[in-house]
């Protein structure tokens, strides 16, 4: 693709559309610490992102040199000056920001609100100094929702090399609901010790490299946290597994340097606004009304979803420059649109072929086993056989009977009553609970 930059798709084995993956782990280094702000004082933060990667074999080699940079700057944070020691001169600092607002507002008992704001940003200044991120590789089922818990300070960045562990901590009811608050952009009430609320929303990147039956069982059985419009990327490395190519070393030693400079940036100031240059919003307001409403007539993706990818993508474009200036440039948006595009028909393409697929397989497994509920309690009224079922929704099940008695598998006589036609009786296998009658030899 024109206008990456020049390491990213040498760092990727020759493949420019794997950037994106590149770009996703910036992302989630760069974390919540920059934004982007327009001239109409809107503001795109750089919000939660999972990236999805179809594979067909093994995960590919330049997947471990995107994510040894980040493994190293928390190694790096760990066996530098202790924690401990570090929060201490943080809280003494507090304590003393605190100590001198106590102080002002005794003194003036109503005070200008620039003076209130200008501790109030200190004291955020330290909130935002403490907060570290959690490298988290190969996550065990239950590990996500214990680490939110211990340490809520700390932004989550998690990958999921192994498309087991990936179902298996979706199947754990905590990191479920984790994983669904993250990536609804939910937040969260946080209460500051001058009385503030202040809501928050969880941060937490992650990368899964997942085979075909993985990926087809998430985006089917768990559509609700896995299709959200910009927030889930899916992107296919189908048929490149297999070429060992060994990834550029000046690439590497490029995205090395870039992804150190965005974690030091981001621990030591204050959250960073870059702006759009006027060029760059012109462009971006020109594919609101052109690229991005043809996506959302072709695929139903939403011009909002699109604009707030397609800023997200010009901003790590943007911090990919050894010194990114305040504005972004028209060049970089122009870029940024034609990336946000390409992915959002990867990823229609992906969804619209695991969902045409996965629904049609789900729906094969819910005919057969309403259709062992009837051969073995049959025939039965309609509401009797909704009782049956754990969730009682005639919305859910009424289309799979429709489906039946459409085919001629299902019948229903003059009272209402449901049972199994006589051409499907022989064909429905017994319940697999049903107690063998060892009495019948006997008469």
């Amino acid at each position: 693709m024109d206008g990456l930059p020049t390491p990213l798709p040498a760092l990727c084995a020759g493949h420019p559309e794997m950037a994106v993956a590149a770009l996703s782990v910036l992302a989630g280094a760069a974390g919540p610490s920059v934004a982007v702000c327009s001239t109409t004082s809107q503001t795109y933060p750089c919000t939660n992102i999972l990236l999805l990667i179809e594979m067909d074999g093994c995960q590919p080699d330049w997947l471990d040199c995107l994510l040894e940079p980040v493994a190293a700057y928390q190694r790096h944070l760990l066996a530098s000056a202790p924690r401990n020691g570090e929060v201490k001169a943080l809280l003494a600092k507090e304590a003393e920001v605190k100590a001198q607002r106590d102080q002002f507002l005794a003194n003036d008992r109503f005070p200008d609100r620039e003076h209130v704001d200008y501790f109030a940003q200190q004291l955020r200044r330290i909130i935002f100094q403490q907060k570290r991120l959690c490298f988290v590789g190969r996550p065990a089922p239950g590990s996500l929702s214990e680490l939110f818990t211990q340490s809520p300070d700390e932004s989550l960045f998690l990958t999921w090399s192994n498309p087991q562990l990936l179902l298996d901590s979706v199947y754990y009811k905590r990191d479920y609901e984790l994983l669904a608050r993250a990536l609804n952009g939910e937040v969260c009430m946080q209460r500051h010790d001058d009385g503030d609320n202040e809501l928050q929303q969880p941060h937490m990147s992650g990368i899964a490299v997942c085979d075909v039956p993985c990926l087809k069982t998430l985006l089917t059985s768990y559509a609700d946290l896995f299709l959200k419009p910009g927030r889930v990327l899916i992107v296919s490395a189908s048929g490149q597994t297999g070429k060992a190519v060994s990834p550029n070393t000046a690439a590497v030693d490029w995205w090395r340097r870039l992804v150190n400079r965005i974690f030091e940036d981001r621990f030591q100031q204050m959250p960073r606004f870059y702006s759009l240059s006027v060029g760059a919003e012109s462009a971006l307001q020109a594919a609101q009304g052109r690229e991005f409403l043809q996506l959302w007539k072709k695929s139903a993706f939403p011009v909002q979803a699109s604009t707030e990818l397609c800023v997200r993508l010009m901003l790590l474009l943007h911090l990919c420059q050894d010194n990114p200036a305040e504005a972004i440039a028209e060049a970089t948006a122009s870029t940024a649109i034609k990336l946000a595009c390409w992915l959002v028909v990867e990823n229609q393409r992906a969804l619209a072929t695991y969902r045409a697929v996965g629904l049609a397989e789900k729906r094969k497994a819910d005919c057969a086993a309403m259709l062992e509920k009837i051969s073995e309690k049959g025939p039965i009224k309609q509401r009797d056989l909704w009782r049956c079922y754990t969730v009682q929704s005639q919305s859910a099940h009424k289309p799979i009977l429709d489906t039946l008695l459409q085919s001629g598998a299902v019948v229903k006589d003059a009272e209402g009553m449901l049972r199994v036609s006589v051409k499907e009786e022989m064909t429905v296998k017994p319940p697999s609970c049903a107690i063998p009658d060892f009495h019948a030899d006997k008469h």
